[in-house]
């Protein structure tokens, strides 16, 4: 007894029957997911229980003490200290050149140099404030060349390439590089109050050179 093949291709599960297997699935996990299901386990945080089984979050703190009261802000003290500092910094404000070289004297223990009352004459014309604490960096940066020999200083400069030359009252220079005609347009505005000089100029705006520290020191002693 022979079996004949069937001659039609086997048929694909119905549409309906794809339904009805997604939503056994669907309420399986509904079944899983929800109230009385299988709970998924939590790892949220329990404050530890103290050995009489109380929790610490539950059991009472003591307060802190008061933080101590001020009178005001700490900043306020820094600006009525900075204020009596500037106050008595302005006091010692010089209205006389015999002030003026009273209090240079003080400060710098030497005399005022030569022009002295020609610059202080000319600063009060500008309206300007001479206190002497005021050029304190201007000293401290001239410090060490007062422990130069003034020739070895001549020398130094007449070698710079760029410089100006103040003579009988006249600024000059040879050099057309721009820097050097803007300072002399500056040096031009009072060169009748200047006496004879030669003025290095150093183009760069980071310094021609560093001297040792064991020199430095030298002069500063010297100085």
């Amino acid at each position: 007894m022979v079996k004949l093949a069937s001659t039609f291709a086997p048929r694909r599960p119905t549409s309906a029957l794809r339904y009805a297997i997604a939503a056994v699935f669907l309420i399986s996990l509904f079944c899983y997911l929800g109230p009385g299901g299988h709970q998924i386990p939590s790892f949220s945080y329990k404050p530890p229980k103290t050995h009489d089984g109380v929790n610490d979050d539950a059991s009472p703190k003591k307060a802190a003490p008061p933080l101590p009261r001020q009178s005001g802000h700490p900043i306020d003290d820094l600006i009525k200290k900075a204020e009596a500092t500037f106050d008595d910094m302005m006091a010692r404000e010089a209205r006389t050149v015999e002030d003026a070289a009273k209090a240079y004297r003080e400060r710098r223990g030497r005399h005022p140099p030569p022009g002295f009352e020609t610059w202080f004459n000319f600063a009060k014309n500008k309206r300007s404030i001479v206190v002497e604490d005021f050029f304190d960096q201007i000293h401290h940066d001239l410090e060490p060349f007062w422990g130069i020999e003034p020739y070895r200083i001549r020398k130094e400069a007449a070698s710079y390439e760029m410089f100006i030359t103040v003579r009988d009252g006249f600024a000059n220079t040879t050099s057309d590089w721009f820097w050097t005609q803007i300072w002399l347009d500056l040096f031009r505005t009072i060169e009748d109050m200047l006496p004879d000089m030669d003025i290095a100029l150093n183009p760069m705006d980071e310094p021609r050179m560093v001297v040792p520290w064991e020199d430095m020191a030298q002069y500063m002693e010297k100085a």
